[in-house]
Formats: structure tokens, sequence, C-alpha cells
């Protein structure tokens, strides 16, 4: 997830990193360390995104609230 791959199975998971870490607390210029050298804006976006894969996927969801 901390590559430069754009199939759909990593950039969701990459957007499911994203939200995940974000609910943690995790400032946005973090996350964007964390996953690549990505800007505040891109990694707002991500996790907007991972929140809403989150949220109409009860087993991710499930999974992720470990």
């Amino acid at each position: 997830v901390t590559g430069r791959g754009r199939t759909q199975p990593v950039t969701a998971a990459r957007a499911a990193a994203a939200a995940a870490l974000r609910t943690r607390g995790r400032s946005l210029s973090a996350i964007g360390n964390l996953l690549g050298k990505r800007d505040r804006g891109t990694v707002r976006e991500l996790s907007e995104r991972g929140q809403r894969l989150i949220d109409d996927d009860g087993p991710l969801r499930t999974r992720i609230a470990g």
C-alpha cells in the first residue's frame, strides 16, 4: 500500500488503511508519510473513500475494528 500501484485492489487497501489510521488519530501528514509520501489533500480524499468502503463492507469493518 506504500507503493505507487494504481490497480483497484491496491487503491482500495490504501484507502481503507488511510481511513483506519485517521480514526486512530493519526494526522493527515503522518498518514501521507506512512503511505509513500503522499500529500495531505490526497490522504484526505483517500481516507474519505476508505471510510465509505469500510462503512459498506461489514466484514472489513469488523476486521478493522479489531
